[in-house]
């Protein structure tokens, strides 16, 4: 009977590793969901695809909220409040982690 108790306290404890591993995991902005606030970890591409998120104001380290996710474009509040829409081809240059617990 223990030892089914200690089984079953140790699976809790794995999965909910698991849950804070995956919450941590650096990954494309594209694979976040609608609503989460993330921060940038790395911008992919070129010089001229970082330049052009430059423009937007969205270098390292700039925190953002999902608006809306769609196959084709990702829609995206940056830190001065403006929403701007980047197609998902361009926005899986972003890598980011999840900013809120």
């Amino acid at each position: 009977e223990n030892l089914e108790i200690f089984t079953d306290v140790f699976d809790k404890i794995l999965e909910n590793l698991k849950n804070q591993v995956e919450f941590f995991k650096p990954d494309s902005i594209t694979n976040f969901l609608e609503g989460d606030r993330v921060s940038v970890l790395d911008v992919k591409g070129t010089p001229v695809i970082k330049n052009f998120f430059a423009g937007m104001g969205i270098k390292l380290y700039t925190e953002l909220k999902i608006v809306s996710t769609s196959h084709r474009v990702v829609a995206i509040e940056t830190p001065n409040g403006e929403v701007v829409e980047i197609n998902s081809i361009d926005a899986k240059n972003l890598i980011v982690v999840k900013k809120d617990i």
